[in-house]
């Protein structure tokens, strides 16, 4: 794992347990401290851990009210005073690119798009965005991001 980047990993634990995560590749000054645990659970136990974390839902509530505090409204939002790229369905869609290439919108382009938004410009679309990498936190990135991914199955307006 590298903090400040999206990873996935599929892992399926055969036992009931606790089973601790090391690194495994020599990545820095504080390699000896990345680790982790998976904590594995019977059905019932994971249907009742499951039912006490908080509603996808209201991150994307916090997310919502995060994006209008920010102002990121007045541009990516409909009647956005700037013409920037609209967010509506664009969560897991191909995004061409201004040199050529395209991208996914998954949650590592989103993250980098927040974070670093010179790094893949928006075909069509002119480098104004500025960056919030001094300006969110990384739970706020998370609520950011699930909002945006609430508005995968809406049409644009514009």
């Amino acid at each position: 794992m590298v903090p400040g980047r999206y990873q996935e990993l599929t892992i399926e634990a055969l036992r009931v347990g606790t089973y601790h995560l090391f690194c495994a590749e020599f990545c820095g000054t504080d390699h000896a401290r990345m680790g982790g645990q998976i904590i594995a659970l019977e059905s019932r136990d994971y249907a009742d851990w499951l039912a006490r974390q908080p509603n996808a839902g209201d991150l994307a509530s916090q997310g919502a009210a995060l994006f209008r505090a920010l102002g990121c409204s007045g541009c990516h939002g409909i009647g956005g005073s700037v013409r920037a790229p609209p967010l509506e369905g664009l969560y897991g869609k191909p995004v061409p690119l201004s040199d050529g290439s395209t991208v996914t919108a998954d949650d590592r382009y989103l993250r980098d798009s927040i974070l670093q938004p010179d790094r893949q410009i928006v075909a069509g679309y002119e480098p104004k965005m500025p960056s919030f990498a001094d300006r969110v936190s990384e739970d706020e990135l998370f609520a950011l991001i699930a909002y945006i991914k609430s508005l995968a199955n809406r049409e644009s307006l514009r």
